[in-house]
């Protein structure tokens, strides 16, 4: 969905694009309405019994509430008995939220042949369910770039456009394709020495991150190499309260890393080829070199090439690996390197991004 990079996002009330026959169950279509058009009783459902804040509620699907990652059977019964006053039953939330990928493959077969056959449509083995093998190339693909009989097998998973695709009606204040969190920008964007002690522990134990990787953006193993949905159940849990969901933790924590080539679409694609990537270097396939993009400064890059960077949800401290102690202003208590709504720096080309409009999916299914 394209996204304003100098003003924010003007939220629709409902993001339905799909007629209800077209999938096994009644659509919920309560779950796709903008959180400031609920009611407030069930705002605060939707806040106390599942724990879904405005900004998780309003992602289109991808389980931006780790809520969303559990099946029926999996919830606490003050869940179920939030689920079943806002409108789900069993049937609704296994097919529209979890789309059955809590069970196994086995059970899948055994329990759930439709299911299991429209996952086999979609490209799907048990390997690459398992986790030992890639994922099917329909998970790198949009809605529109789906084929009818892989769409038919999407809906039967109660996936339509929305939702497959992910859509953010989060406003966006930010000239970075995704909103950067207030509440990153206050926990992430801190020297470690000034975390609380509980702060500390959580990063450590939950996160793995030491003193040293806290401090110097993008070395940490889990920044590097995982995106939103390979983290563990615990650490998505310690992301979304910092106000992160899947597009924001990929953008501004991972910089889409570990991205397949496949994955990236318009804009984004746009950027990663004005660095001077492309698939050969991207996947580090032989003769192949790293584009000379990757020894520059921030001063070094060109405009456009800063632009690139920024679509990639880098700023001049990040993407020259400045510790964080270096630009945290110790008396005024914050960073002074980027704000949620910030004006976009100067020396920074994002005309090139003009007509491209889409972004990076990262797969409806387990990304």
């Amino acid at each position: 969905m394209p996204v304003s990079s100098s003003a924010p996002t003007i939220l629709p009330i409902s993001f339905i694009v799909a007629s209800p026959d077209q999938f096994p169950y009644p659509l919920p279509s309560f779950r796709y309405q903008e959180w400031s058009a609920l009611d407030e009783t069930s705002q605060e459902i939707a806040a106390e019994k599942l724990r879904y804040t405005p900004i998780s509620w309003n992602v289109g699907g991808g389980g931006a509430n780790p809520i969303e990652k559990k099946e029926w059977d999996e919830l606490y019964y003050v869940e179920q008995l939030g689920a079943v006053q806002l409108g789900f039953n069993k049937n609704t939330w296994d097919c529209f939220m979890d789309h059955y990928r809590s069970l196994t493959w086995d059970q899948l077969r055994a329990a759930r042949p439709a299911v299991y056959q429209s996952y086999w449509t979609l490209g799907w083995t048990r390997a690459q369910w398992d986790g030992d093998a890639a994922y099917p190339t329909s998970d790198d693909k949009w809605w529109a770039e789906l084929t009818d009989r892989e769409r038919t097998a999407a809906n039967a998973l109660c996936y339509f456009e929305a939702n497959w695709d992910g859509v953010d009606m989060n406003p966006n204040p930010s000239f970075f394709p995704y909103p950067l969190p207030e509440a990153l920008v206050r926990a992430r964007y801190l020297p470690f020495g000034r975390l609380s002690p509980q702060d500390q522990r959580a990063a450590r134990t939950v996160m793995g991150y030491t003193a040293a990787s806290w401090n110097l953006l993008h070395t940490s193993p889990i920044e590097r190499n995982t995106v939103f949905y390979d983290l563990s159940r615990e650490q998505r849990e310690w992301a979304s309260d910092r106000g992160l969901y899947s597009h924001t933790w990929n953008c501004h924590m991972h910089h889409f890393n570990s991205f397949s080539w496949g994955g990236f679409h318009g804009r984004f694609r746009v950027a990663v080829e004005t660095l001077g990537w492309s698939a050969g270097s991207w996947e580090s396939e032989p003769d192949h070199a790293i584009p000379a993009s990757e020894g520059k400064d921030w001063s070094e890059l060109s405009p456009r090439e800063r632009a690139a960077a920024t679509m990639l949800c880098y700023f001049a401290e990040a993407w020259d690996g400045v510790p964080v102690t270096e630009w945290f202003d110790a008396d005024g208590g914050a960073n002074t390197a980027v704000s949620p709504g910030g004006a976009l720096p100067a020396g920074i080309d994002m005309s090139l991004f003009a007509e491209a409009r889409r972004g990076p999916r990262g797969g409806a299914v387990f990304h």
